[in-house]
């Protein structure tokens, strides 16, 4: 599924659902990130994975978007989990200033962390 503003969900496993999310991350494009989360994850998927490998900014309407996943509000489903966030990146930064880097589940590699989902 890709939505053509820069959302591509895939399904590695019937109940993993990984949107990668690219660009910006911000007021302006929240709602549209929002209505396609709770689209692709209606089925309920177990997990639900968030490639940020392609975000370059993040801002307080994107932290809260992530809020809004982990805790399952707003129709978004799954057990989420962070993923594509490099050590050094501006996504990582913004997670440890906050202190959401210590609540959610964030890994820097995105094909170790569906290993990982896949060995249960």
């Amino acid at each position: 599924m890709d939505d053509g503003d820069g959302l591509t969900t895939w399904r590695p496993a019937p109940d993993v659902a990984v949107v990668a999310l690219s660009g910006e991350l911000d007021i302006a494009t929240e709602p549209a990130a929002r209505g396609y989360l709770r689209a692709c994850t209606r089925d309920r998927p177990r997990h639900l994975v968030l490639d940020l490998s392609g975000v370059t900014f993040l801002a307080s309407h994107g932290l809260r978007l992530l809020v809004a996943a982990a805790l399952h509000d707003d129709g978004i489903h799954g057990e989420l989990h962070l993923a594509g966030v490099a050590p050094d990146s501006h996504v990582n930064r913004v997670l440890r200033l906050t202190g959401l880097a210590d609540r959610l589940h964030v890994e820097p590699d995105v094909e170790i962390l569906l290993k990982a989902l896949a060995e249960g």
